[in-house]
């Protein structure tokens, strides 16, 4: 379970690093 809290913590990471390269 903890797992894939983590993956999904990185997903929103990636997100907001990617919406930041985007803008």
């Amino acid at each position: 379970m903890s797992g894939l809290k983590d993956k999904k913590k990185q997903r929103k990471e990636f997100e907001e690093i990617a919406l930041v390269h985007i803008d």
